[in-house]
């Protein structure tokens, strides 16, 4: 039978699949248009700042609706072309190559925030770039212990860096005193990655205030250091000022549940305000206040640090407050909150692009009207100093001849 067929004229194969083709279709139920091709999806790009780049995405679905199949892009001369809509981006890879011909490759997880891209469009997408090298210190028995570890500026934490697919040259960290002076340096582990750690025996009786900077080597990689951290020292034994108006606020470094990484010392394009809520009565007040005076939001970036893990976790308390202009960050356990002897709750802090303490609300039970009035008034800028009048003297010169 099946040499019979192959011999029938070819037009005759062609009438019997197109009946056959029919009846299924008809059989289905479907229009007579998808007999033909189905619709294609329209199309978007997403431009990323490496020429080669690796991304999985995960289409964002309605409530309830069934998960949709995972969509791996691969980009080549820093583009790719992808169904457009909603995604979550799940794991990310960007790779370029230096001028020795080294390949150098860095790979993380979880972008904070569904990305979006147009039909027709494209979607910058900035892709570790740049790297940030987010650096902490914690002291213990005269030993400075060291945790460096790489994020994108979106907080994208990244899992590691490898150079034609080994670790690179391990970063140093410096430490310095007041006047500059170079007083330590020490190298981190030899297997760094995305996190590293270093040991600094601290000389003993050192004191002071002194500042340490890492120094990564991450070859074409885009990399933004930063000042560093500081920290001040007393018989080698790290302590803690307690914050205050017109002094340095103490950086600190977080996450968020979603993965997105912050270093205070790295938000320097507008005033923090920074807020230590639980879920009391009193923070639910300050929050709603906070989120009724929407000019805030504008004016400041909000940091919510909470020692309530459903403060930060459960959207509860964003939707009830409607305080969701916010990053929430669970601190358990209270590091930042002793920094800031923050510890009973709630207390907002305002700092500048420059990193000085501008407000803290003097009063846990102040009306939450009073603080959102307080913060308005350290958000304005200064008054401009009044030109004294031509031919009258200046308060200072009537001063002089006093």
């Amino acid at each position: 039978m099946l040499r019979a067929y192959l011999r029938r004229p070819a037009g005759a194969c062609r009438v019997r699949a197109a009946c056959f083709l029919f009846t299924i279709t008809a059989a289905l139920g479907l229009p007579a248009s998808a007999q033909a091709t189905a619709p294609q999806p329209a199309m978007g790009t997403i431009r990323v700042p490496y020429p080669e780049f690796g991304l999985l995405l995960m289409p964002v679905t309605a409530p309830g609706a069934e998960a949709a199949d995972e969509e791996r892009v691969e980009g080549k001369d820093g583009v790719a072309r992808v169904p457009a809509g909603r995604y979550h981006l799940m794991q990310w890879r960007v790779e370029t190559v230096d001028r020795a011909g080294r390949r150098w490759q860095a790979r993380g997880t979880a972008w904070p925030e569904p990305i979006e891209v147009p039909a027709g469009g494209t979607l910058e997408l900035p892709l570790a770039a740049p790297l940030r090298a987010h650096l902490q210190g914690v002291e213990s028995n005269a030993v400075m212990h060291f945790h460096l570890e790489y994020a994108g500026p979106k907080g994208e934490r990244c899992r590691g860096v490898t150079v034609d697919g080994e670790a690179p040259t391990p970063p140093v960290v410096r430490i310095f005193d007041s006047q500059g002076r170079v007083v330590g340096r020490t190298r981190f582990a030899k297997k760094c990655g995305g996190t590293c750690h270093a040991a600094w025996p601290i000389p003993e009786g050192l004191a002071g205030r002194f500042r340490a900077v890492p120094e990564p080597q991450l070859g074409p990689m885009r990399l933004e250091v930063g000042g560093g951290i500081t920290f001040d020292l007393q018989a080698s034994r790290v302590v803690h000022p307690r914050p205050a108006v017109g002094r340095p606020a103490p950086d600190f470094m977080l996450t968020t549940p979603r993965g997105q990484t912050v270093q205070l010392g790295f938000l320097k394009d507008r005033p923090v305000l920074l807020c230590f809520f639980c879920n009391c009565g009193l923070c639910r007040a300050f929050a709603s206040e906070i989120a009724r005076a929407g000019d805030l939001a504008k004016k400041a970036r909000i940091l919510v640090v909470a020692s309530d893990a459903a403060v930060a976790e459960d959207p509860g308390f964003q939707k009830e407050t409607g305080l969701t202009d916010a990053l929430y960050f669970h601190d358990a356990p209270p590091i930042v909150a002793l920094l800031y002897a923050s510890e009973e709750c709630p207390r907002c802090w305002l700092i500048d692009e420059k990193g000085i303490v501008r407000y803290v609300n003097p009063e846990r039970l102040m009306p939450a009207a009073k603080l959102v009035t307080d913060l308005r008034a350290a958000l304005a800028p200064p008054a401009p100093k009044a030109k004294p009048v031509a031919g009258r003297p200046s308060p200072n010169q009537i001063k002089r001849t006093r």
